[in-house]
């Protein structure tokens, strides 16, 4: 049975845990905002849908250095085979801080071309049932970003998901509350179903840096992992390595 590995990431309370529970119907990923700062870095789940197992990862990661590079050692050890999507999880418009580090490394983005596996989902779109509703802030997404990014945005492989996953887990003092959790759960599992058929559609070749079977092959344990990721970029991906260089600048 095929192996489809989901890459979950974006800003705090953007909603990434409550994705990843969303896809995964259950409640494994914390998505309480009130723990929110004590919530696990890396969390991961598998399911089965339609005869593919979805291997689910949420991380939550700073941008220093020695944090991306223990993230992405983490992320091959996970999913060995390559990511098959990575989810970047916006809540509105990209915010300002999110644009500026984007734009920064543009160019190298396009040179490593994992654009390809990139899908942006666009959460608390509370018209996401709505396809004219969706393609409108898709236009205005796409439009408002080629301002700034003047060719990652112009990539038609670069895909626009709208979903909205409210919380399910609300105290219940009356039949109102009831409801409201009935509706949206209803609202979570139609936006499980329109993303796993958009990833059942676009998952087919898997991304790897050129790094990656070296690294994951060389030793399994996760020892020194930040210095042997640093080691084997700088041999392999040097551009990665650039990328990660001024993500930790602009900190």
């Amino acid at each position: 049975m095929s192996r489809e590995n989901l890459l979950i990431i974006g800003a705090t309370n953007s909603g990434k845990s409550a994705l990843a529970n969303v896809i995964c119907e259950n409640e494994h990923f914390e998505e309480n905002e009130r723990t929110v700062r004590n919530s696990k870095d890396f969390q991961e789940y598998d399911i089965n849908w339609k005869g593919k197992i979805y291997h689910v990862v949420d991380i939550k990661i700073k941008l220093v250095e020695r944090e991306i590079l223990n993230k992405i050692g983490q992320v091959i050890c996970s999913m060995p085979e390559g990511i098959s999507q990575i989810l970047f999880v916006v809540d509105q418009r990209l915010t300002a801080e999110e644009i500026e580090k984007l734009s920064g490394i543009e160019e190298e983005i396009l040179k490593i071309k994992i654009y390809k596996n990139i899908t942006i989902v666009r959460t608390k779109f509370k018209d996401f049932k709505s396809k004219e509703e969706c393609k409108k802030d898709e236009e205005d997404l796409r439009s408002l970003n080629k301002k700034i990014f003047k060719k990652l945005f112009n990539k038609p492989r670069m895909y626009i998901v709208h979903v909205d996953n409210p919380p399910t887990h609300i105290y219940v003092g009356d039949s109102d509350d009831d409801g409201t959790i009935r509706n949206n759960s209803r609202r979570r599992e139609k936006s499980r179903t329109i993303l796993l058929e958009h990833l059942n559609k676009v998952c087919s070749k898997k991304y790897k840096l050129s790094m990656w079977d070296k690294l994951y092959e060389s030793d399994k344990s996760k020892n020194n992992l930040e210095e042997r990721v640093k080691s084997h970029l700088k041999s392999y991906d040097p551009l990665v390595a650039k990328i990660i260089r001024k993500l930790d600048s602009d900190i």
